[in-house]
């Protein structure tokens, strides 16, 4: 969004991963449906006991390291870069969101109803529009999964 400001792109970037980390701990996907559960195997894992996790819930967030990595890693150019802060984050999520591991559980982006919500609150009125909110998904969904 080449309109915004430095500080406004900012604000929509933190927003963005803000929204993310939210959906995702309530165990919801990008679309906002609940994850798939765990497999059998994880569950009746030593690992799995030992973090005392919740066959029910599954919200990605075994160590909190992949979920709190994500961070805005570029904000120049009238445009919004965001990623993960740790080579070994963006591997856990790129594992989380592949179909070929058992369930894919797409977390990373917004839906474009969540991005005009976002620059509603952050930009300018106008520019909560609609090609700007795809225009902002397209450049997440492109380069998301870079790593510093």
């Amino acid at each position: 969004p080449k309109h915004l400001s430095a500080t406004q792109r900012e604000q929509v970037g933190e927003a963005i991963i803000r929204k993310i980390q939210d959906r995702t701990l309530e165990g919801l996907d990008l679309e906002g449906k609940p994850f798939a559960g765990y497999s059998k195997r994880y569950v009746d894992s030593k690992e799995f006991r030992i973090a005392g996790k919740s066959a029910s819930q599954v919200d990605l967030r075994f160590t909190h390291e992949m979920i709190n990595s994500l961070a805005i890693m570029d904000n120049s150019s009238g445009s919004i870069t965001l990623g993960f802060s740790s080579e070994e984050a963006a591997k856990k999520a790129e594992w989380a969101e592949a179909s070929d591991n058992g369930p894919s559980r797409r977390f990373f982006g917004v839906s474009e109803a969540e991005m005009s919500t976002i620059l509603a609150q952050h930009a300018a009125p106008e520019a909560a529009t609609r090609s700007l909110a795809t225009e902002v998904l397209q450049r997440i969904f492109t380069i998301g999964r870079q790593t510093s």
